[in-house]
């Protein structure tokens, strides 16, 4: 913007602030008019004398508008919102210019101003959005809530007893298994990365093809020629600057994520040329590996902010990454292919921004291509969750209400719904729902509707909490509800699986709950099954098994105590009376396993009949240790499964000659296995042990990293 035309744009927007200010003094008891952002632009709002904002009262009043809000919209840089989210506050506005930018945070620091003076004089606080409306349409709660009752039986409105023929959900992600290689020196068979949804591949720090393994370990892409193990050597290895974190693998292209602070140009509000600027920035380095030994960088992409999560569709990259910004900085972001620069047009955001807010950018690209990338930025709560179908980006937040001078609360979150097709993104829809969430478990699309499963701080309630389950449409208006869950409890694990929700929540005993959602309007319960421990990752075994890991329990002073790491194994053929077939505890208190923390650690093979669990075991018993210092044995438990008789244990494989030596050294800690034909790798940040899962009892090979 030349200096010109900016004085033109605040000429022409002081003329209408003049105008509507001597039509406001011909109207009878009215006060000042004071601005405020709405879906329409910058408006001036008006109320009558007298009125005042009381505890319930939304930080922006009702608007009217005396004059034409597209010429402001123009001038200030804010595209009106146009679509069924009109009427909802927290849908995504288009902000087109630094310029619209600062007015929008000025506008709202005046509003916060104008509120914090107004709840002093009235000792008041503004208090959450009403979680019991029934007002329709509006993106909130349109339906009322549902009590839970007693598991219902076969003569009830939900599913009969026994799984039906027709329930479909995909076991693919189960065993993540690709045949996509043939040859003497390439494995048949190969597992891939343990995903939450069929077709939508997530990132991980190691990759395998069923020949070559590729890994991230000690700021180095490593690639081993691992199969056969008996030749086993690296064949190179490329130091990567920064924040290394994830890869993509596709073919004969890589993609790897780092991030480190870098030197930019940006635009500032007012300012006519760029400006430098030292920022976070995500680097996307895009590799041709067709030669392994002598892999080729093709491609940088630069991103604002640090890497936050990724996903790849058919070779299209989705990267998601999150921005802090000093106040006063309100510049338009810019991604960079290699030295060309692109412009990221507008920032959308919320008709009042959330207190905890962060700027986000969601890039496309695709991996094989050199088309130009895409991107979208927007302005949301720093606590997201990504969840990610084959058609759609959905982004969830906790909802801190903009409440100045006062303690953030959480009733109820945020989620954003974005379109995705061949790399292109469009923003669709908005919604919230009650609570919070787990991970990205807790979240599933299914038919068009997004299923979602929360833990709700709620005072009243026994304990202080309780759960709930909520079926939002396409346009994240709730159609359906399932409140007062497991009171005093929360959730632990959370499986949808096609018509069914696999629900762990906790608090003494382990309650797996069996959710019926084949009437997506009326969710109901079919089943429970309470028993010591808790389950903090679910995995489908079959149709009518599901595995849990997580830790046992015992009872204490102080109402309970995890002991060991407890794997189970559940019959739910029969939805309605859900039974415990077998467990296994590994270790004393203090004994863990990367799949706690992270789903992509677990490896299940069914053809082969292999489930590989990495474990820290503690041991405080044996060879006179104390619990100050127990011994701490690092390595993989194999197992085989049984669906009628339960686990059968085949082997465990020590990751190095020190595992029985006492220290918490995360270096040697399994944190991944994958499988190449009968081939189990054993994968640490220091090593790579490979063993055939037909003798366990000797390692063919030993790669240090």
């Amino acid at each position: 913007m030349t200096q010109k035309n900016l004085k033109i744009k605040l000429g022409l927007l002081l003329l209408l602030v003049i105008i509507c200010s001597v039509s406001a003094d011909r109207l009878p008891n009215m006060e000042p008019e004071v601005q405020y952002f709405s879906p329409d632009g910058i408006v001036n709002a008006s109320r009558t004398s007298g009125s005042h904002v009381n505890s319930t009262e939304t930080a922006v009043p009702h608007i009217t508008a005396s004059y034409d809000s597209s010429v402001i919209s123009k001038i200030l840089g804010v595209v009106p919102f146009l679509g069924d989210n009109e009427d909802n506050p927290l849908a995504l506005r288009k902000i087109s210019s630094a310029e619209g930018l600062e007015l929008y945070f000025l506008n709202q620091t005046r509003a916060n101003e104008e509120k914090i003076a107004k709840d002093k004089a009235l000792n008041s606080e503004r208090k959450n959005f009403d979680f019991t409306s029934t007002e329709s349409g509006k993106g909130l709660y349109n339906v009322e809530s549902q009590k839970v009752s007693a598991p219902l039986t076969n003569g009830g409105s939900h599913l009969p007893a026994m799984m039906p023929e027709n329930q479909v959900f995909s076991l693919d992600t189960a065993t993540g298994y690709s045949q996509s290689r043939s040859g003497t020196d390439v494995a048949s068979t190969f597992s891939t990365t343990n995903i939450q949804v069929t077709g939508v591949d997530e990132p991980d720090f190691v990759k395998n093809d069923g020949k070559y393994i590729y890994i991230i370990s000690n700021k180095n892409l490593t690639i081993v020629d691992a199969f056969p193990p008996q030749n086993a050597k690296i064949d190179s290895q490329i130091p990567v600057e920064g924040d290394v974190s994830d890869i993509f693998l596709n073919g004969d292209r890589l993609v790897i994520f780092t991030g480190k602070n870098g030197q930019g140009w940006i635009k500032p509000a007012g300012s006519v040329a760029p400006v430098p600027s030292s920022e976070y920035q995500t680097h996307a380095l895009v590799y041709s590996i067709s030669n392994r030994a002598h892999p080729q960088l093709q491609r940088d992409i630069s991103i604002p902010g640090k890497y936050q999560n990724a996903r790849m569709i058919d070779g299209d990259i989705y990267v998601l990454n999150q921005e802090s910004r000093n106040s006063g900085d309100y510049h338009m972001p810019v991604i960079y292919d290699g030295k060309r620069e692109i412009p990221i047009r507008n920032i959308r955001a919320p008709q009042v921004p959330p207190d905890n807010y962060v700027f986000y950018s969601l890039t496309s690209f695709n991996i094989h291509n050199d088309a130009q990338p895409t991107a979208e930025s927007f302005l949301l709560g720093r606590d997201s969750t990504l969840y990610v179908s084959t058609g759609n980006i959905y982004i969830a937040y906790k909802n801190q209400a903009n409440n100045p001078g006062s303690l953030p609360t959480y009733k109820d979150s945020v989620v954003h719904r974005f379109g995705i097709k061949d790399g292109k993104i469009s923003y669709k829809s908005t919604g919230t729902f009650p609570g919070y969430l787990l991970n990205q478990f807790s979240l599933d699309e299914y038919e068009g509707n997004l299923r979602v499963a929360t833990t709700i701080d709620e005072p009243a309630a026994t304990g202080g909490r309780s759960n709930g389950v909520y079926v939002l449409d396409p346009d994240m208006v709730m159609i359906g509800s399932l409140d007062h869950l497991a009171s005093g409890e929360k959730i632990y694990s959370a499986r949808f699986m096609g018509d069914l929700l696999y629900l762990v929540t906790f608090k003494t005993m382990d309650p797996l709950f069996v959710i019926d959602l084949s009437n997506p309007k009326n969710p109901g319960i079919l089943g429970e099954l309470k028993i010591p421990g808790y389950s903090d990752y679910l995995h489908p075994y079959d149709k009518t098994h599901l595995i849990g890991i997580g830790k046992d329990t015992a009872p204490s002073p102080f109402g309970f105590s995890t002991t060991g790491l407890k794997i189970a194994l559940f019959d739910v053929s029969n939805l309605t009376d859900p039974i415990e077939v077998d467990h296994v505890v590994i270790g004393e208190k203090g004994s863990d396993s990367e799949v706690l923390n992270d789903h992509r650690a677990f490896l299940l093979d069914q053809s082969k009949n292999v489930m590989a669990i990495p474990v820290q075991e503690v041991i405080i018993g044996n060879y006179g240790r104390s619990p100050e210092f127990p011994q701490v044995w690092k390595g993989t438990y194999v197992f085989g499964i049984d669906p009628k008789a339960g686990f059968i244990e085949k082997g465990r494989i020590a990751q190095d000659n020190n595992s029985w030596i006492y220290n918490y050294d995360q270096g040697s800690a399994v944190k991944r296995s994958l499988l190449m034909d009968s081939i189990l790798y054993t994968i640490s940040h220091q090593n790579i042990m490979a063993t055939d899962i037909n003798d366990l009892s000797q390692p063919l090979a030993n790669i240090t990293l």
